[in-house]
C-alpha cells in the first residue's frame, strides 16, 4: 500500500508546475508593491479585527463540527436539519481554511507574527493536516506570478486546463504521504468516539466539499484561460477575475469573497471580510488599475 501512495503522491517538489518555487521566494512580496510597503499595508488594514474574526471563524468552525460529529438532536432530527448540518460544516471549513489565508497574508494579527502564523498552522492543519509552511511559500509564488504555467504552483500545467483535471492535478500537488497517514488516524479516532457513518458524513463529505468550493470559486473561475471563460480576458497582469453580477451576499456564502479575486490580487492586504468594500465596480478601481 505504501509504495502505491508513493507512486501517486509526490515526496518533496510536488509534479505541479511551479512547485520548484516553493521555499525559493520571499514572502510579502506581491508584484506591485516592495515587502516593507505591503507589510505596513497590512499591519494598517488587519489590526482592526482581523484577531477577533479568527477567533469567531474558529468557534463557529468547532461547534459546526461538534453538531454534525456528537449531537444526538442533528443524528436523530430530521433529514432537513442533517442537510443544514453539512452545509455549515462545509462552509465552516472553508472558512476555517481561509482564516490560515489571512494569516498566510499577515492579516489575522498583523502585530503579532508568532499569533498569527501558529494560528494559520492550526488552521491548515485542522483543515486536512496540511503543512503551512508549504502553503505560505506556495501562496506566495501564486501572488507573484498568478496563472502562469511553470511558475504559479497553483495553476494547471498547460495540459489539464479543465476544472476536472485541473482539480485533479492541484489536489494531488498539496498531498502527502505523512498528510494521509494524519487523515486515516485523525477518521479512526472520530469513529471510534461516535460512528464511521458520523465522520463519513458530518466530516470528510463537508472536507470534500469544502476543498471543491475553495478551488472553484478561489482558483478555478478567477484563473481559468480566457478561452474557458467565454472569452474573458485577464483584467491586467494580475491574472484575476472578479464575479461582478454577483450580490455580496452570495459571495460571502459562496467563498467568502474570494469571487472578488481581482480586488484581493490587487490589494492583497485587504482582509477577506473587508473585500466587498472595495468592489472596483462599486467604488472604482485604485490608479495602478484604472490607469491599465
Amino acid at each position: 500500500m505504501a509504495s502505491i501512495l508513493d507512486a501517486l503522491i509526490p515526496r518533496g517538489e510536488g509534479h505541479l508546475p511551479g512547485r520548484k518555487t516553493i521555499g525559493t521566494g520571499a514572502l510579502f512580496t506581491p508584484p506591485q508593491m516592495t515587502r516593507a510597503a505591503y507589510l505596513r499595508a497590512a499591519r494598517a488594514n488587519g489590526r482592526a479585527g482581523g484577531l477577533a474574526v479568527a477567533i469567531t471563524v474558529l468557534a463557529g468552525w468547532a461547534l459546526s463540527l461538534y453538531a454534525s460529529l456528537f449531537s444526538r438532536a442533528v443524528a436523530d432530527g430530521p433529514l432537513a436539519l442533517r442537510l443544514m448540518a453539512v452545509a455549515s460544516t462545509t462552509w465552516f471549513h472553508t472558512a476555517l481554511f481561509i482564516t490560515g489565508h489571512e494569516a498566510m497574508h499577515g492579516l489575522v494579527s498583523p502585530g503579532y507574527p508568532r499569533i498569527n502564523h501558529a494560528i494559520g498552522w492550526f488552521c491548515t492543519r485542522a483543515f486536512a493536516h496540511l503543512d503551512y509552511k508549504t502553503l505560505l511559500h506556495a501562496h506566495w509564488a501564486h501572488h507573484r506570478c498568478p496563472a502562469q504555467a511553470g511558475k504559479d504552483p497553483d495553476f494547471h500545467n498547460g495540459t489539464h486546463r479543465g476544472v476536472i483535471p485541473w482539480f485533479a492535478t492541484f489536489m494531488l500537488g498539496y498531498m502527502r504521504v505523512s498528510q494521509l497517514a494524519w487523515m486515516g488516524a485523525s477518521c479512526a479516532l472520530l469513529a471510534a468516539l461516535t460512528s464511521p457513518v458520523r465522520v463519513l458524513v458530518g466530516w470528510v463529505l463537508p472536507l470534500l466539499a469544502s476543498s471543491v468550493q475553495l478551488f472553484f470559486f478561489g482558483t478555478y473561475l478567477p484563473h481559468r484561460d480566457p478561452d474557458l471563460a467565454s472569452g474573458k480576458p485577464y483584467a491586467d497582469r494580475h491574472r484575476a477575475r472578479s464575479e461582478y453580477g454577483w450580490s455580496s451576499q452570495f459571495h460571502l456564502l459562496s467563498c467568502l469573497n474570494f469571487g472578488l479575486h481581482h480586488e484581493h490580487h490587487t490589494m492583497p492586504y485587504i482582509p477577506w471580510w473587508r473585500l466587498h468594500t472595495v468592489r472596483f465596480d462599486k467604488v472604482g478601481a485604485p490608479p495602478e488599475v484604472a490607469s491599465q
